[in-house]
């Protein structure tokens, strides 16, 4: 997936911006990948501590670069819904 090597590439060239926070922080520490076939990759976390921040990153990271987007996103053509 485009975004879990683009999020391995911002770590490693020390690109990524998260203010400092020791969870995020934390987490990237925790942030592992495994190599599947196709020249993919999978993140995966290292053993059981917790990376929900690096997958809710991941998945921003791949929706703020997905190439397939035409004309406004659907919260600019209908605004927000709140429960």
């Amino acid at each position: 997936c485009y975004a879990t090597k683009r999020f391995g590439e911002l770590v490693v060239e020390g690109r990524l911006i998260h203010d400092d926070d020791p969870v995020m922080d934390w987490q990237i520490k925790n942030y592992l990948v495994k190599d599947v076939p196709g020249n993919n990759i999978l993140p995966t976390k290292n053993g059981q501590h917790k990376n929900d921040g690096i997958m809710a990153s991941l998945i921003a990271l791949s929706r703020a670069t997905a190439k397939d987007q035409t004309g406004p996103s659907r919260y600019e053509s209908e605004g927000l819904i709140s429960v």
